[in-house]
């Protein structure tokens, strides 16, 4: 086993097994995949589901289904509907 020296507020601090100080780097980076998921699941919309607000001719559904995106859940299928 191989101890590493730990460090607090800069000063040395009690002994640490490198495989202890591996597995902080482990859990960090499991987080940080755990929150890109989360962004990607938040941010996975299509943003052509607001083009009722400006009159465009752009059926969402398609586009969505093209883009491999879900639509936003504020969008209603009877907008595609309106001229």
């Amino acid at each position: 086993m191989q101890y590493l020296c730990s460090y607090t507020h800069l000063q040395r601090a009690q002994p640490l097994l490198l495989q202890h100080y591996l597995l902080a780097y482990v859990e960090m980076l499991e987080r940080d995949v755990g929150r890109l998921q989360d962004c990607r699941a938040r941010l996975n919309f299509s943003p052509l589901g607001t083009k009722s607000l400006f009159k465009a001719n752009i059926h969402s559904f398609l586009s969505a289904s093209k883009l491999l995106c879900p639509l936003p859940p504020y969008v209603l299928p009877f907008q595609d509907l309106v001229p």
